[in-house]
């Protein structure tokens, strides 16, 4: 490899390493756009919905993580015995890592989600409205409210100041 020089005549090193890291950061970009390009309209709200959990403020590295892990895994998917998808009772764990009751955390989904409606139903607001006041898409509002992905902590307690509950009455801990 011939040396280069700076204006100044100083000898440039060359940047192989940083290069290659550029290359594959953008192949491996290039790689998620492609496949969100070609992913259905369902899977794409879930992505986008994962993007604003990793741009909130608000969020922390466990909830960013898990927000990336799940853009992997749609775009992505896991093939195991024959199906594609992780089954969620594989992959529910509380903060200790323990495996969370399939059974609890549906019943509170489905709570959640009821009482999000009547409050959402009582102030005349509608899930446009109520994504704008948390900063999140209505997408993500409808994706709640359908039981399609689990709320975060950080949502629940924007949802509920956005309604003017306690968050424990819309997720008890």
């Amino acid at each position: 490899m011939s040396t280069m020089t700076d204006n100044l005549g100083r000898v440039m090193e060359p940047q192989v390493s940083s290069d290659r890291n550029f290359a594959a950061m953008f192949a491996e970009m290039q790689k998620w756009q492609k496949a969100y390009d070609s992913a259905s309209p369902e899977i794409r709200d879930i992505v986008d919905t994962m993007v604003q959990i990793i741009n909130d403020p608000g969020a922390d590295d466990d909830e960013r993580q898990a927000a990336i892990d799940t853009m992997d895994e749609a775009l992505f998917p896991t093939f195991t015995n024959g199906v594609y998808g992780i089954p969620i009772e594989d992959t529910a764990v509380d903060a200790d890592g323990n495996p969370i009751d399939d059974v609890e955390t549906r019943e509170k989904e489905k709570v959640f989600a009821r009482k999000v409606k009547a409050a959402m139903k009582r102030r005349g607001m509608t899930q446009t409205q109520l994504a704008q006041r948390i900063g999140i898409g209505q997408p993500a509002v409808s994706m709640l409210l359908r039981r399609v992905c689990r709320p975060q902590k950080a949502t629940v307690n924007r949802i509920a100041k956005a309604l003017d509950l306690d968050p424990n009455d819309l997720w008890p801990e």
